[in-house]
């Protein structure tokens, strides 16, 4: 009995190492773009807008196909997460006005707590950067985060 009890904890352990590992791959890939130039409906190296950066993170780096527009990534089946529960590697989701209200017009990979890789197109900062989730334009925008990860 106490070999099968054993067993099944590496299996499980395994398994959560394997998931780890996706949404290490999921960042790792989104900063080597830094610095990559904005680019209306961009979705190569050569230029990113930021649903074509998600898109392209997701699809190169664990394969996994997902919408290519912020509103349609927000209006998939994935998982909807609150922003407290949410994990590095998950989207987080913007709308064009404070409070969450207007349409869905932006989206960002989460890196950790309180902060998120994107694609920006106006502003001091173009192109693919690092921002804080309390930035004063786009914190008060946050709509909520999907999760397509285990």
């Amino acid at each position: 009995m106490r070999k099968c009890v054993i067993y099944l904890i590496l299996s499980i352990s395994t398994v959560v190492w394997a998931f780890t590992d996706e949404r290490e791959d999921i960042i790792a890939l989104a900063q080597k773009y830094l610095g990559t130039p904005y680019r209306s409906a961009g979705d190569t190296p050569k230029g990113f807008d930021c649903s074509g950066f998600v898109w392209f993170v997701y699809h190169n780096a664990v394969k996994m196909e997902i919408p290519r527009s912020s509103a349609r990534i927000w209006a998939s089946k994935a998982e909807t997460i609150i922003l407290k529960d949410a994990r590095p590697g998950d989207i987080i989701i913007f709308s064009s006005q404070k409070g969450g209200k207007g349409s869905i017009n932006h989206s960002a990979i989460l890196l950790g707590q309180d902060a998120m890789i994107h694609a920006v197109s106006d502003g001091p900062r173009r192109g693919i950067i690092i921002s804080p989730l309390s930035d004063r334009y786009f914190g008060p925008r946050i709509v909520g985060v999907k999760r397509f990860l285990p």
